[in-house]
């Protein structure tokens, strides 16, 4: 995909004002809360033309913000995918693409009577920028799903951060989670 998130989440820990535990119940003593200050998250591409600055969060609402601004953002990052643009091909494009003999993707030859291995003219479709002479079935290979999902890279999201997620997430405002588990 020409896009991903990559995400943090920062806390503060404020000392609990608490007694030491009862050793029958527990052998774990409480000592800070953490609170969640500061969330930030960027959006990267493979195209520079689509660079956005980093969405930073602060102060109490900080994660319930950070939801909101990335749902939303995804929704127009899906927008952006579901459009495509028309090949834009130059003379150059034009020359390399009729004298091409091997598919770029797979460097295997063209064969002119098979629908699949066929020659098209691949190009990205949020540019419209040829890329390469391709088999048919290489190219639609390379195409965005309808159902395609944009990828959240989380610093430390299995460890700590998913915590906060979970406490703010609203399923009705920011969608159904998924959680991808590791074995």
């Amino acid at each position: 995909l020409p896009f991903h998130f990559i995400a943090d989440f920062e806390c503060i820990l404020k000392p609990y004002d608490n007694c030491s535990p009862n050793p029958d119940l527990s052998h774990t003593t409480t000592t800070h809360q953490h609170i969640p200050f500061s969330a930030c998250y960027l959006i990267t591409s493979t195209d520079p033309a689509f660079y956005r600055p980093p969405r930073i969060f602060r102060g109490e609402n900080c994660v319930t913000e950070f939801l909101d601004s990335i749902t939303q953002d995804a929704d127009d990052l899906l927008e952006i995918l579901s459009r495509r643009l028309a090949i834009n091909m130059s003379q150059e494009d034009d020359d390399n693409y009729s004298s091409a003999s091997v598919c770029y993707l797979c460097e295997q030859p063209f064969i002119v009577n098979d629908k699949n291995l066929k020659k098209v003219a691949d190009h990205n479709y949020l540019t419209g920028f040829f890329r390469g002479a391709a088999h048919s079935i290489c190219n639609l290979k390379l195409r965005h799903k309808s159902n395609t999902k944009i990828p959240c890279l989380f610093h430390n999201l299995k460890g700590y951060d998913s915590h906060f997620l979970l406490q703010f997430v609203n399923p009705a405002t920011h969608g159904k989670v998924k959680i991808i588990p590791t074995n």
